[in-house]
Protein backbone atom coordinates (compact mmCIF):
# COMPACT_ATOMS: atom_id res chain seq x y z
CA UNK A 1 0.00 0.00 0.00
CA UNK A 2 1.32 3.44 -0.93
CA UNK A 3 2.49 5.27 2.21
CA UNK A 4 1.32 8.70 0.99
CA UNK A 5 -2.12 7.33 0.12
CA UNK A 6 -2.27 5.65 3.52
CA UNK A 7 -1.37 8.90 5.28
CA UNK A 8 -4.02 10.78 3.30
CA UNK A 9 -6.73 8.27 4.15
CA UNK A 10 -5.77 7.91 7.82
CA UNK A 11 -7.70 9.95 10.34
CA UNK A 12 -5.71 12.75 11.95
CA UNK A 13 -6.40 11.18 15.36
CA UNK A 14 -4.38 8.15 14.29
CA UNK A 15 -1.42 10.16 12.98
CA UNK A 16 -1.20 12.38 16.05
CA UNK A 17 -0.44 10.40 19.21
CA UNK A 18 -3.11 10.93 21.90
CA UNK A 19 -1.95 13.56 24.36
CA UNK A 20 -1.43 12.03 27.79
CA UNK A 21 -0.89 15.33 29.54
CA UNK A 22 0.49 14.28 32.93
CA UNK A 23 3.20 12.02 31.49
CA UNK A 24 4.18 14.51 28.80
CA UNK A 25 4.67 17.30 31.33
CA UNK A 26 6.52 14.92 33.66
CA UNK A 27 8.93 14.09 30.82
CA UNK A 28 9.37 17.81 30.14
CA UNK A 29 10.54 18.34 33.73
CA UNK A 30 12.58 15.13 33.74
CA UNK A 31 14.58 16.10 30.68
CA UNK A 32 15.82 19.41 32.14
CA UNK A 33 18.59 18.02 34.40
CA UNK A 34 19.75 15.67 31.64
CA UNK A 35 20.15 18.58 29.22
CA UNK A 36 22.10 20.41 31.91
CA UNK A 37 24.34 17.37 32.44
CA UNK A 38 25.02 17.00 28.73
CA UNK A 39 25.89 20.64 28.22
CA UNK A 40 27.73 21.54 31.45
CA UNK A 41 28.64 18.60 33.68
CA UNK A 42 29.63 15.67 31.47
CA UNK A 43 33.33 15.43 30.51
CA UNK A 44 33.98 17.13 27.18
CA UNK A 45 30.57 18.77 27.57
CA UNK A 46 31.22 21.25 24.79
CA UNK A 47 31.80 18.50 22.23
CA UNK A 48 29.56 18.47 19.20
CA UNK A 49 28.22 14.99 19.98
CA UNK A 50 26.97 16.00 23.45
CA UNK A 51 25.29 19.12 22.11
CA UNK A 52 23.75 17.10 19.29
CA UNK A 53 22.45 14.50 21.74
CA UNK A 54 20.91 17.23 23.90
CA UNK A 55 19.12 18.59 20.84
CA UNK A 56 17.92 15.12 19.84
CA UNK A 57 16.56 14.53 23.36
CA UNK A 58 14.46 17.67 23.12
CA UNK A 59 13.38 16.71 19.60
CA UNK A 60 12.31 13.25 20.84
CA UNK A 61 9.95 14.82 23.33
CA UNK A 62 8.55 17.50 21.03
CA UNK A 63 7.89 15.07 18.16
CA UNK A 64 6.55 12.23 20.30
CA UNK A 65 3.00 13.18 19.26
CA UNK A 66 3.63 12.67 15.53
CA UNK A 67 3.32 9.31 13.74
CA UNK A 68 4.19 8.29 10.18
CA UNK A 69 1.87 5.64 8.65
CA UNK A 70 3.81 2.82 6.97
CA UNK A 71 1.28 0.04 6.35
CA UNK A 72 -2.31 -0.99 6.92
CA UNK A 73 -4.40 -4.12 7.41
CA UNK A 74 -7.76 -5.15 8.77
CA UNK A 75 -8.33 -6.32 12.32
CA UNK A 76 -11.40 -7.36 14.24
CA UNK A 77 -12.89 -4.88 16.69
CA UNK A 78 -12.49 -6.12 20.29
CA UNK A 79 -15.45 -6.03 22.62
CA UNK A 80 -14.70 -3.66 25.49
CA UNK A 81 -16.91 -2.53 28.31
CA UNK A 82 -17.55 1.15 28.99
CA UNK A 83 -15.27 0.92 32.06
CA UNK A 84 -12.44 -0.51 29.95
CA UNK A 85 -12.87 2.25 27.37
CA UNK A 86 -12.72 4.92 30.10
CA UNK A 87 -9.66 3.26 31.67
CA UNK A 88 -7.83 3.24 28.31
CA UNK A 89 -8.73 6.90 27.86
CA UNK A 90 -7.39 7.88 31.31
CA UNK A 91 -4.23 5.77 31.05
CA UNK A 92 -3.14 6.28 27.46
CA UNK A 93 -5.25 9.19 26.22
CA UNK A 94 -6.78 6.94 23.54
CA UNK A 95 -10.46 7.62 22.92
CA UNK A 96 -12.21 4.51 21.65
CA UNK A 97 -15.87 5.34 22.17
CA UNK A 98 -16.61 6.59 18.67
CA UNK A 99 -14.32 4.17 16.88
CA UNK A 100 -15.85 1.19 18.62
CA UNK A 101 -19.34 2.06 17.46
CA UNK A 102 -18.60 2.40 13.78
CA UNK A 103 -18.16 -1.19 12.64
CA UNK A 104 -16.98 -4.63 13.70
CA UNK A 105 -13.75 -4.30 11.69
CA UNK A 106 -10.88 -1.81 11.87
CA UNK A 107 -8.87 -0.55 8.91
CA UNK A 108 -5.83 -0.59 11.18
CA UNK A 109 -2.62 1.24 10.40
CA UNK A 110 0.93 0.70 11.64
CA UNK A 111 2.86 3.90 12.30
CA UNK A 112 6.40 4.87 13.25
CA UNK A 113 6.49 7.55 15.92
CA UNK A 114 8.89 10.35 15.05
CA UNK A 115 10.08 10.96 18.61
CA UNK A 116 10.08 7.32 19.70
CA UNK A 117 11.40 5.60 16.55
CA UNK A 118 12.79 7.93 13.87
CA UNK A 119 14.90 10.17 16.12
CA UNK A 120 16.24 7.23 18.19
CA UNK A 121 17.27 5.66 14.88
CA UNK A 122 19.19 8.87 14.13
CA UNK A 123 20.88 8.60 17.54
CA UNK A 124 21.93 5.04 16.64
CA UNK A 125 23.44 6.31 13.39
CA UNK A 126 25.35 9.08 15.22
CA UNK A 127 27.03 6.73 17.72
CA UNK A 128 27.22 3.49 15.70
CA UNK A 129 30.88 4.02 14.76
CA UNK A 130 31.93 4.12 18.44
CA UNK A 131 30.44 0.83 19.61
CA UNK A 132 32.10 -2.42 20.64
CA UNK A 133 30.65 -4.91 18.15
CA UNK A 134 30.82 -8.11 20.27
CA UNK A 135 29.19 -6.39 23.24
CA UNK A 136 26.70 -4.68 20.93
CA UNK A 137 25.60 -8.04 19.54
CA UNK A 138 25.11 -9.54 23.01
CA UNK A 139 23.21 -6.58 24.47
CA UNK A 140 21.07 -6.00 21.39
CA UNK A 141 20.09 -9.68 21.23
CA UNK A 142 19.18 -9.61 24.92
CA UNK A 143 17.05 -6.49 24.44
CA UNK A 144 15.28 -7.86 21.34
CA UNK A 145 14.32 -11.07 23.14
CA UNK A 146 13.16 -9.25 26.29
CA UNK A 147 11.15 -6.66 24.35
CA UNK A 148 9.44 -9.31 22.24
CA UNK A 149 8.59 -11.54 25.19
CA UNK A 150 7.57 -8.88 27.72
CA UNK A 151 5.67 -6.51 25.44
CA UNK A 152 2.06 -7.13 24.50
CA UNK A 153 -0.62 -5.98 22.10
CA UNK A 154 -3.42 -4.31 24.04
CA UNK A 155 -6.79 -4.20 22.24
CA UNK A 156 -7.82 -0.62 21.63
CA UNK A 157 -4.37 0.74 22.52
CA UNK A 158 -1.60 -0.93 20.50
CA UNK A 159 1.87 -2.10 21.52
CA UNK A 160 2.59 -1.91 25.25
CA UNK A 161 6.27 -2.12 26.22
CA UNK A 162 7.01 -2.11 29.98
CA UNK A 163 9.07 0.91 31.01
CA UNK A 164 11.24 -1.23 33.30
CA UNK A 165 12.89 -2.71 30.20
CA UNK A 166 14.92 0.50 29.99
CA UNK A 167 17.28 -0.67 32.75
CA UNK A 168 17.84 -4.17 31.37
CA UNK A 169 21.05 -3.68 29.39
CA UNK A 170 22.64 -1.16 31.78
CA UNK A 171 24.10 -3.58 34.37
CA UNK A 172 25.15 -6.03 31.65
CA UNK A 173 26.98 -3.24 29.84
CA UNK A 174 28.86 -2.35 33.03
CA UNK A 175 29.85 -6.00 33.49
CA UNK A 176 30.98 -6.54 29.90
CA UNK A 177 32.80 -3.21 29.42
CA UNK A 178 35.38 -1.43 31.54
CA UNK A 179 35.05 1.94 29.84
CA UNK A 180 33.33 3.58 26.91
CA UNK A 181 29.98 2.17 28.01
CA UNK A 182 27.78 4.97 26.68
CA UNK A 183 27.88 4.43 22.88
CA UNK A 184 27.33 0.68 23.07
CA UNK A 185 24.65 1.06 25.73
CA UNK A 186 22.57 3.62 23.87
CA UNK A 187 22.90 1.90 20.48
CA UNK A 188 22.11 -1.58 21.78
CA UNK A 189 19.22 -0.33 23.92
CA UNK A 190 17.56 1.54 21.08
CA UNK A 191 18.22 -1.14 18.44
CA UNK A 192 16.98 -3.90 20.72
CA UNK A 193 13.84 -1.95 21.58
CA UNK A 194 13.00 -1.09 17.97
CA UNK A 195 13.69 -4.55 16.54
CA UNK A 196 11.88 -6.22 19.45
CA UNK A 197 8.84 -3.98 19.00
CA UNK A 198 8.79 -4.70 15.26
CA UNK A 199 9.01 -8.45 15.85
CA UNK A 200 6.16 -8.20 18.37
CA UNK A 201 4.13 -6.23 15.85
CA UNK A 202 4.62 -8.98 13.28
CA UNK A 203 3.00 -11.41 15.70
CA UNK A 204 -0.10 -9.28 16.25
CA UNK A 205 -3.38 -11.10 16.85
CA UNK A 206 -5.75 -9.64 14.26
CA UNK A 207 -8.78 -10.87 16.20
CA UNK A 208 -7.97 -8.38 18.99
CA UNK A 209 -7.66 -5.24 16.95
CA UNK A 210 -6.75 -1.61 17.33
CA UNK A 211 -7.25 1.33 15.01
CA UNK A 212 -3.58 2.26 15.15
CA UNK A 213 -0.38 0.47 16.21
CA UNK A 214 2.36 2.99 16.93
CA UNK A 215 5.94 1.73 17.22
CA UNK A 216 7.69 4.16 19.54
CA UNK A 217 4.44 5.98 20.35
CA UNK A 218 1.40 5.25 22.49
CA UNK A 219 2.15 2.54 25.04
CA UNK A 220 5.89 2.32 24.38
CA UNK A 221 7.43 5.80 24.00
CA UNK A 222 8.43 6.03 27.66
CA UNK A 223 10.51 2.84 27.40
CA UNK A 224 12.75 4.13 24.61
CA UNK A 225 12.86 7.64 26.11
CA UNK A 226 14.15 6.25 29.41
CA UNK A 227 16.68 4.06 27.57
CA UNK A 228 18.25 7.25 26.20
CA UNK A 229 18.18 9.02 29.58
CA UNK A 230 19.76 6.08 31.42
CA UNK A 231 22.42 5.90 28.74
CA UNK A 232 23.27 9.53 29.46
CA UNK A 233 23.75 8.64 33.13
CA UNK A 234 26.28 5.97 32.08
CA UNK A 235 28.65 8.79 31.10
CA UNK A 236 29.42 9.00 34.83
CA UNK A 237 30.55 5.36 35.04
Amino acid sequence: MNVFKLAKEAEISRIITPFAGNMFFFNCFLIIPFIFLLLFRVPESLSASNMLLAGLLVAMLLTSLVNIPVMGFRTRRPILSENEIRLIDRTYGVKNDRAFKRSSVYDSIVTLNVGGFIIPAIIVAVFASEVSLPTLFILTSLMIIATHLLSRIEPGVGIIVPTYLCILVFPFALILMKDGVFPTLIVSGILGFELGAISRMMAVDKTKGCSSYSIGGTGNFNAVFLIVLISVLSLYF
